[in-house]
């Protein structure tokens, strides 16, 4: 809009600057012909009323009457004036030279009037068209006005809009960042989502193991808790059988001590008697040959020793492999078998691994 009113105000001064151009020339045609009309005027005034005659008095005279002797109808002249004109056209009249000139004066004068007309015309349709360029001039002028406005706001416009694409420009790279920015958040969101899931199977995993690892510590604990009484148990039992057994061990060595004694009561009552044997076999009461009688297998009850009450003590038995374990080393004739006690406690090699079992049930 503003480049096509640009265009027309230019298109506009161009015509006015034409139009100008042709008024200058045709006003310097009227001023030519006006000048050459004045001198037509004053050639006429001269011929028709003499060199001496006054042309400006004559200046608003049509040419016509000038011509065809117009001033010979006013009434008013004095008869030296007619006289005069009357020489004036005696003059003119005679002279032939002067009617063609005067002829061609009236042509050139036609002539010159309709040129005048016509110029005259023409310098109002000039003027009209002056009026009209000097309009279209002030239209322009305006036009430039709201030219250089529109230029200064298109200036302007396309400053604003250079600012804009600008800030359109940075707008869109800090988009482009935050995109960008957002894209490898989204992925460091979505690998920790991954993470935090595994994390969880395997927290799941371990609240599963560590279940199963409480009930099974529940389950020693209850399993420790009975060994522990149990054990407790044991160890007052092992507590009562070493009572116990001290109460037996010292029975025992009491009844060794006692088996021992009669046993050697019991060989020195066959030393007697082998002694008497062979006294009375050297005395020759008793044959050689025969031998001594053997003495019958008697089983010896022991009973319970003073100050110990209570036990049960079975009788020796007479057997040589009995004899052979109960017997001192050395010893030549058969020992009695130690006694067999109910409730008795076991050797003290039998012994040692049942307190090691009680001792480590204790640590436990």
């Amino acid at each position: 809009m503003v480049l096509s009113a640009s265009h027309r105000a230019v298109e506009a001064a161009a015509k006015s600057r034409e139009f100008a151009g042709k008024l200058q020339t045709e006003r310097d045609g009227r001023l030519a012909a006006e000048a050459q009309l004045s001198q037509l005027r004053a050639a006429l005034v001269q011929g028709v009323a003499g060199p001496s005659a006054d042309v400006s008095l004559y200046q608003h005279a049509p040419l016509l009457d000038l011509d065809g002797g117009g001033m010979d109808d006013d009434d008013s002249k004095t008869d030296a004036e007619a006289e005069e004109d009357a020489a004036a056209a005696s003059r003119v009249m005679g002279s032939l030279d002067h009617d063609a000139a005067l002829r061609a004066a009236r042509l050139h004068n036609l002539e010159l009037s309709r040129r005048l007309e016509s110029v005259a015309k023409r310098e109002e349709a000039l003027a009209e068209e002056a009026r009209s360029a000097s309009d279209a001039k002030a239209r322009a002028m305006s036009f430039a006005a709201k030219l250089r406005a529109a230029s200064s706001r298109a200036s302007r416009a396309e400053a604003a809009a250079e600012a804009a694409e600008e800030r359109v420009d940075a707008l869109t790279q800090h988009i482009t960042k935050l995109m960008t920015h957002l894209e490898h958040e989204a992925g460091g969101k979505a690998k920790l989502h991954d993470k935090l899931r595994h994390a969880e199977a395997v927290i799941g995993r371990l609240k599963a193991r560590n279940g199963r690892m409480a009930q099974a510590n529940q389950e020693r604990d209850r399993l420790v808790l009975d060994l522990k009484e149990g054990a407790k148990i044991l160890e007052d039992q092992l507590r009562l059988m070493d009572q116990k057994y001290v109460e037996l061990r010292g029975k025992l060595d009491w009844l060794r001590a006692r088996a021992d004694k009669e046993v050697r009561k019991a060989r020195k009552q066959a030393e007697v008697v082998e002694r008497a044997w062979l006294e009375l076999q050297a005395s020759g009461v008793i044959p050689i040959s025969r031998k001594p009688p053997k003495m019958p297998a008697s089983r010896l009850q022991v009973g319970d020793p003073p100050g110990m009450p209570g036990a049960d003590v079975k009788p020796l038995a007479d057997s040589s492999a009995a004899a052979g374990a109960a017997s001192s080393p050395g010893a030549g004739s058969s020992t009695p078998s130690l006694p067999s006690i109910s409730g008795g406690r076991p050797a003290a090699g039998a012994a040692a691994p049942r307190r090691a079992g009680t001792a480590a049930v204790g640590r436990l």
